[in-house]
C-alpha cells in the first residue's frame, strides 16, 4: 500500500521531488490502484461519467486504455 499524501513528506521540497519521479514506477506495477480526488459535485460527477464512457471501448490487454482509433 502506497498513498502519496501519507508516504511523502509534503512539506519537504526535495523528498518530495524525489518521491513524485518514483510515481510512474509505483503505478505502474501496481495491480490495483484507487485514486480518491475528493468529495465529488454534479461537475465531476459528469466527468467522471464522460470518462468511463471514452475509456469504455478498447482496452488492452496490458490495461491501458487504447484510443478507439489506435486499433
Amino acid at each position: 500500500v502506497w498513498i502519496d499524501s501519507i508516504c511523502i513528506n509534503q512539506e519537504d521540497d526535495h523528498e518530495r521531488a524525489q518521491q513524485v519521479q518514483l510515481m510512474k514506477r509505483v503505478y505502474q506495477q501496481s495491480t490495483r490502484t484507487v485514486v480518491w480526488l475528493g468529495v465529488g459535485t454534479a461537475q465531476t460527477d459528469s466527468a467522471m461519467r464522460f470518462l468511463r464512457e471514452l475509456a469504455a471501448p478498447v482496452r488492452s490487454p496490458t490495461r491501458e486504455v487504447v484510443p478507439a482509433a489506435a486499433t
